[in-house]
């Protein structure tokens, strides 16, 4: 059975600092990986809009990549949907591929 993940929760106006990491799916150690391209982040609020359409995040060591998003005092209440995109000939892994937050007041 699988485990639920507990959302985090970050009050509006604060920074949310996102985390990933790009590991060769072919090697069975997996190691950390660079792809020819940095990955994308995507953010969509509650209400579906996209806020951040795939901008590159920052690599800051092989293969991990961080992305800083500030919320913004008005932003929308509730839960967001976080996407992470790499495009690369290899068969990579990505570590979360998919993840969400909460916008609390």
């Amino acid at each position: 059975m699988a485990r639920a993940r507990l959302i985090s929760k970050f009050k509006r106006g604060t920074a949310i600092y996102f985390k990933i990491e790009v590991r060769n799916a072919v090697s069975d150690t997996k190691p950390l990986f660079s792809p020819s391209s940095a990955p994308g982040i995507l953010l969509r609020d509650p209400l579906g809009n996209v806020q951040v359409n795939y901008s590159a995040m920052s690599e800051v060591e092989t293969g991990v990549y961080t992305y800083l998003y500030q919320t913004l005092s008005t932003g929308v209440l509730g839960v967001w949907q976080v996407s992470f995109q790499v495009d690369n000939t290899l068969a990579v892994v990505l570590t979360p591929e998919t993840d969400a937050f909460e916008l609390v007041s």
